[in-house]
């Protein structure tokens, strides 16, 4: 398992123990960071929107249920 799936696991399981219903990620479109939107993708996040940063970068914002939700559908 890589650092990332490791982290997310983790936050995973954290967010079902806080009984929170989704996490949050946003992840670089300009520059593109197609790496993290692929990772993300794979792991059920859905982009929400968009926003333009202030240092001109523009970043997707999506989100995921927490796998208590995901066993819930």
């Amino acid at each position: 398992m890589g650092v990332g799936r490791l982290l997310y696991s983790r936050i995973y399981e954290w967010a079902a123990q806080s009984q929170l219903l989704t996490i949050c990620a946003e992840m670089n479109l300009d520059p593109p960071n197609h790496e993290s939107l692929r990772f993300h993708d794979k792991a059920g996040f859905v982009q929400m929107g968009t926003r333009r940063l202030e240092n001109g970068k523009c970043v997707s914002m999506q989100i995921r249920p927490t796998i208590n939700e995901l066993q819930n559908v």
